[in-house]
């Protein structure tokens, strides 16, 4: 890449040798400083010591001049500063620095539209990033060149940028791009009939077709450079003639103007080769001290920046630490806050949902021993089971239940009654064990002290007096029972049953037939109709033998529903009375319960469930 760079430089350093205070890098340049006449040296080095001693000073004048620029919107003012802070870093061999203000006054020139001065700075970028061998940088700032040289038109520039783009483009692997730039400089070499340019464009081009392994046509541009550079080096005698003539006319007008010069004390000043060998001496000794001045004030500069830096960063650090901690402290303090409200609030539920333990133990013992109240009017199954064989499923909803059974045995004139209910009262739960209460209590009153023993009678009654007790005729409150009412008599081997219905129907199984009767009772609710109707409840009467079973139940088995909300319903119950009917009734009854909790699986039970069933003997 030597080759590369030292073409680019070549290409642009005249241009950038001559800005503000670069002549100053001459000087410094080895053998320059003696080759100068002494007129000329002295003045020089009076220019010259300035720069150097403030050197350091205008660099950073020129970035802060640059950045209040940039502040108050003087975007050219601005660009122009960091152009000339650019050359300072450059000069001082602070790269890194000097890219990063080439970077800032190219985009704030190209912002502005100067296309000329953006030619200027993007070859200024373009040579930084070739020193410090960034390839690809240096590729896009010499395409940014070409890019403003087509917009001015100058051709001068635009073979320039075309030559640094396609030597680039060869040392990043962009053959063809380099080939397409070279090939379009080679036009304007032609036009110019320059042989360095064409020189130049048969160097690139040929090493593009060696590196793509295009032999023919590398050798064929090797052939045209030889040629054109045989014909530079005949020309070259002349340019050196040339040369020397212009220095010896450079010479002699400069003892023209040293004969001109004031004259110090009584003649003419004379220097003999000793005194310029001294002041030769003398020059480069100061020059020494200025450069170890120049060193130590940047040295200083950096120190100073770098404690600047480090309070800024103490300072920052120091402030963000503070903030955290009054954040912190502020957190920790509406923390504790929280937690205190949290720990009041949290006493204050265990209080409560202690009281509301001890209170739902206390109204769970009431209930309890609510049932065993319920449980002791319940008629005993013994009692039923001396005269028939029975099922019994009695399942509340809760602990209590609002659907009772009832039964009585009376004998008038030989002839022996049994009286058997199944009633379902409004609600569940504690209400309906209430209403249980007061219907078991109606029923006692009914039949056994006033021996009222026709069914449909026997519910007329029981409607009169429920709502006598719940004085319902003044009280719109609607609070009922449905019954399902018999009466089996046994009368000399003729057996008989009588029945009625408020709401509920019972299931009739004739063993002799092996069929099963339905029979419906009044759509009508005890505690529902109108105060002083009579005749209202029809009674159903049927003989029955010896095995015939009768069901009675309440809405609870029939309206149960499953996962899928399906109710239970009476097909349902009447299928299984029909596939279990040969099995003892003490089957029927594990069946019939399993069949309940397997129909309606995790789906809650919706009601009381009450299933009386009665079997002939």
């Amino acid at each position: 890449m030597r080759t590369v760079k030292g073409l680019v430089l070549r290409l642009w350093f005249p241009k950038i040798n001559f800005q503000k205070r670069r002549f100053a890098s001459s000087l410094l340049y080895p053998g320059a400083f003696f080759q100068l006449p002494i007129t000329q040296l002295l003045l020089l080095l009076l220019l010259v010591l300035p720069i150097f001693v403030n050197g350091q000073e205008s660099i950073n004048e020129f970035e802060v001049l640059a950045n209040e620029y940039l502040n108050q919107g003087k975007y050219k003012q601005a660009a122009e500063s960091f152009n000339k802070s650019g050359y300072d870093y450059r000069n001082r061999g602070n790269k890194r620095k000097a890219a990063d203000v080439f970077e800032k006054a190219y985009k704030l020139f190209d912002k502005e539209g100067n296309d000329n001065v953006s030619i200027e700075i993007s070859n200024n970028l373009g040579i930084v990033y070739l020193d410090e061998n960034k390839y690809a940088n240096a590729y896009t700032a010499f395409s940014n060149t070409l890019k403003h040289a087509r917009r001015v038109k100058d051709t001068t520039e635009i073979f320039n940028s075309l030559i640094n783009v396609g030597s680039l483009a060869i040392e990043l692997s962009l053959y063809s791009n380099a080939i397409d730039k070279v090939n379009e400089a080679l036009g304007i070499a032609k036009e110019r009939n320059n042989n360095k340019y064409l020189k130049e464009c048969y160097s690139l081009l040929a090493r593009s077709y060696e590196r793509i392994g295009n032999t023919s046509s590398a050798n064929e541009f090797y052939k045209l450079y030889s040629i054109i550079d045989q014909q530079i080096n005949n020309i070259e005698p002349e340019e050196i003639s040339s040369a020397s003539n212009n220095k010896f006319s450079i010479l002699k007008k400069e003892r023209q103007i040293a004969e001109i010069r004031p004259k110090f004390k009584n003649g003419e000043l004379r220097l003999t080769p000793d005194s310029m060998a001294r002041i030769s001496q003398l020059l480069q000794q100061m020059l020494t001290q200025i450069g170890l001045r120049n060193s130590q004030l940047r040295q200083k500069e950096i120190q100073l920046q770098y404690e600047k830096h480090i309070r800024r960063t103490l300072i920052i650090g120091i402030i963000v630490v503070l903030i955290f901690l009054v954040i912190l402290g502020f957190l920790l303090r509406q923390k504790q806050l929280y937690n205190k409200i949290l720990k009041q609030q949290k006493e204050e539920i265990t209080q409560q949902r202690n009281k509301l333990d001890v209170q739902n133990k206390k109204i769970t013992d009431s209930i309890y021993f609510g049932l065993r109240i319920q449980q002791a009017i319940l008629p005993r199954m013994k009692e039923l089971n001396k005269v028939f064989e029975t099922l019994l499923i009695y399942k509340a909803k809760d602990i209590v239940s609002g659907d009772f059974y009832w039964y009585h045995e009376s004998i008038i004139d030989e002839v022996t009654y049994h009286f058997i209910a199944v009633v379902d009262c409004t609600g569940h739960g504690v209400p309906g064990a209430f209403m249980s209460i007061i219907g078991n209590r109606i029923l006692n009153e009914i039949i056994i002290e006033r021996r009222i023993f026709n069914p449909s009678e026997i519910l007329i009654e029981v409607n009169k007096l429920l709502r006598r007790d719940l004085e319902q005729d003044n009280n719109k409150t609607i609070s009922g029972m449905d019954i399902a009412l018999c009466r089996i008599s046994f009368n000399n081997g003729y057996n008989e049953l009588a029945f009625s219905g408020a709401k509920r129907e019972i299931i009739i199984y004739k063993a002799n037939t092996g069929t099963q009767e339905i029979i419906h009772g009044d759509k009508l609710s005890i505690g529902c109709l109108t105060s002083g109707k009579t005749n209202i409840f029809n009674e159903t009467k049927r003989d029955i033998d010896a095995g015939d079973i009768i069901f009675m139940f309440t809405d609870g088995i029939i309206d149960q529903p499953n996962i899928e909300r399906k109710r239970f319903g009476t097909e349902r119950f009447m299928n299984f009375i029909a596939e279990n009917i040969d099995s003892s009734m003490d089957n029927i009854e594990s069946s019939l319960e399993s069949l309940i909790d397997n129909y309606k699986e995790s789906e809650e039970q919706r009601d009381d469930i009450t299933v009386l069933g009665i079997k002939l003997k």
